[in-house]
């Protein structure tokens, strides 16, 4: 099944697809960055999804631009400890300070 306005594959079929690859990188979109909830998005069906990719890969980046952070939506993925954390400069590098205790933050400029 595809989601009509992300175009995110979900659904069984798509599980039982995916569980047949193994990847050296995976790099994920996530809708929410939280100290206590962990990495989080709004569909049940893609966390499975994003949950097993991240799984199946060697290493794990989330891009999550700032707007992300302290943000929690209904579907835990993974903890934050899961995955290096991919986001863009602020000028307020401080509130990224609690996140680098439970993972690795890599800032990039645009």
């Amino acid at each position: 099944m595809v989601k009509p306005v992300t175009n995110a594959a979900i659904g069984k079929g798509a599980l039982d697809d995916l569980q047949s690859y193994r990847f050296d990188k995976c790099f994920m979109g996530m809708n929410g960055v939280d100290c206590d909830a962990g990495l989080t998005t709004p569909d049940p069906e893609e966390a499975i999804i994003k949950r097993e990719a991240m799984r199946l890969s060697n290493e794990r980046y989330v891009l999550a631009d700032r707007s992300k952070f302290g943000r929690v939506t209904f579907s835990h993925v993974n903890p934050l400890s899961a995955a290096t954390i991919i986001t863009n400069e602020d000028e307020n590098n401080d509130e990224l300070d609690p996140y680098k205790k439970m993972t690795r933050i890599e800032v990039i400029g645009l």
